[in-house]
């Protein structure tokens, strides 16, 4: 295919119908065999000129990118209420001792699973693709928390006490806060 040195309508519409369609648009303007320098300063002329060609190719690919969004969202949505559900119902029997008597006692615990279908599962993906604030986010606590020595030895110094059965006076002191904390963690 040869290169086109020229924006023209034709080429903004195979574009348009490749960015709706999903595709990313520096794939699109490949495939059209526009390199992406040529690609990028096209863009760059539609920014600064909005109603020029170059302005109407930024807005209509912007538009195709949302259709293909949007696609994305309903069909994510569509498998969050047509999804397949599984429900399986566990009865459990055990014998209990109700004073001098032993009764059966049978528990019921209903479980429910969704399954997603695969078509969501990649339109999600392609959705988290083209848009950066779709990504899951992964936030890592990176506070410290120090405890100072002494607080930690009678820490440790009352876990043995309390193995040991609790016999001896307590090591921990009046306001140590850091160490019942400690303890009922």
């Amino acid at each position: 295919m040869p290169t086109p040195t020229a924006c023209t309508p034709d080429l903004v519409e195979r574009l348009v119908t490749k960015v709706r369609a999903g595709t990313p648009a520096p794939l699109a303007f490949e495939s059209e065999g526009v390199d992406r320098k040529r690609a990028w300063r096209w863009l760059r002329n539609g920014q600064e000129r909005p109603g020029s060609v170059y302005g109407h190719l930024r807005e209509k690919l912007a538009i195709a990118k949302a259709e293909a969004d949007v696609v994305d969202i309903l069909i994510i949505n569509r498998a969050k209420t047509q999804g397949t559900t599984r429900r399986t119902t566990v009865t459990k029997h055990e014998a209990r001792r109700v004073g001098e008597d032993v009764v059966m006692v049978a528990t019921e615990q209903t479980v429910t699973e969704t399954q997603i279908p695969p078509d969501a599962n990649l339109a999600l993906k392609m959705l988290e693709r083209r848009n950066p604030q779709f990504r899951p986010t992964h936030q890592v606590d990176t506070t410290l928390n120090v405890v100072p020595h002494d607080v930690m030895a009678r820490t440790i110094a009352e876990k043995l006490r309390l193995i040991q059965g609790g016999t001896g006076p307590s090591m921990l002191q009046e306001g140590d806060d850091d160490a019942r904390r400690i303890m009922e963690g």
